[in-house]
């Protein structure tokens, strides 16, 4: 079963990896409550704003991440994403999905990680306190632009309900009993969830099911 999961980080920090620009109170983005972080760029680089310790507890399989930012800008000039990564164990990890100029009113600014997945991201990683994502912000031209964000949260799609060890998906769901196996509970609790079939709790000789 797919389940989904939203939270706000509950650390925020400036982090001096990249850019020259700092971010002033980066502890802001912890609550959606118009307080915010801020920066200012012109053609600059802001440093990475960093949010981390979002206390999920998830199972299964990591399906999908979706970072969202409430920002926006004020100023004479536009501003954009200059890089958005995630991080995974303390680590900055993964491509750029940097998607473009920020709006000059406060709104939450998706970004959808699923197509990075190759980063490999189990439950363990994604319940840790050191997981989450940075971003760094630079200006359109070379006047000053002030970007503030509200809050980074983090939504997490993932599916805690694995095929059981005995069963395939290839060309149909199979499941091998034996005479001399009781099968496990969880198989049949799989079928019946699955499919809503009752099936026998004993077998007297090996049989073989499939579902088509």
């Amino acid at each position: 079963m797919a389940l989904l999961s939203k939270t706000i980080a509950g650390t925020g920090a400036d982090d001096a990896t990249i850019g020259t620009e700092v971010w002033a109170t980066p502890e802001n983005i912890t609550a959606d409550d118009s307080s915010n972080a801020t920066c200012g760029v012109g053609v600059t680089i802001s440093h990475y704003l960093k949010a981390t310790n979002f206390g999920f507890s998830t199972a299964g399989v990591i399906d999908s991440i979706t970072y969202g930012v409430r920002i926006k800008h004020t100023g004479i000039e536009a501003a954009k994403d200059h890089i958005v990564k995630g991080v995974k164990g303390g680590s900055i990890v993964g491509g750029d999905q940097a998607p473009g100029n920020f709006a000059t009113t406060s709104a939450e600014q998706l970004w959808d990680f699923s197509a990075d997945m190759t980063v490999g991201y189990t439950p363990s990683d994604v319940n840790a306190s050191d997981f989450g994502m940075v971003f760094s912000v630079t200006g359109v031209n070379a006047g000053i632009a002030f970007v503030s964000v509200d809050y980074i949260q983090i939504q997490v799609i993932y599916t805690n309900d694995p095929v059981p060890e005995g069963l395939s998906a290839a060309g149909g769901i199979q499941a091998m009993f034996s005479a001399t196996r009781k099968p496990r509970p969880e198989v049949f609790s799989y079928f019946d969830r699955l499919c809503g079939l009752w099936l026998p709790r004993r077998f007297t000789q090996s049989r073989r099911l499939m579902l088509r």
